[in-house]
């Protein structure tokens, strides 16, 4: 079922693109939170942390739905090619009763 389909691939793009998603709204609350709250909660050095974290797995999610695209591209492109390719062709010798 995998290796016949891009399936596979456009949906762990989906899942890369929700999980980006889900890390910019997290660092923008976490940054709001640090910047424009007087009693954060939390103490500021845990806040920075935590916004650190959250900015590490944001590139790491847009990278891994860049390297899916890359990957889909190239698997319909290979897909397309054929199994093999002849670079000369050899016709046998022929023996003194053939023309």
């Amino acid at each position: 079922m995998t290796s016949a389909s891009v399936r596979p691939l456009q949906l762990a793009q989906v899942f890369s693109f929700s999980y980006f998603v889900l890390m910019f709204v997290l660092g923008a609350v976490i940054l709001r939170r640090l910047l424009f709250s007087d009693s954060p909660g939390l103490p500021g050095s845990v806040l920075v942390t935590y916004l650190l974290i959250v900015s590490g797995s944001f590139v790491q999610a847009l990278c891994l739905y860049i390297l899916g695209a890359y990957v889909r591209r190239t698997y319909l492109e290979v897909k397309r090619r054929p199994a093999y390719l002849l670079m000369e062709t050899v016709t046998p010798p022929r023996g003194p009763h053939e023309r």
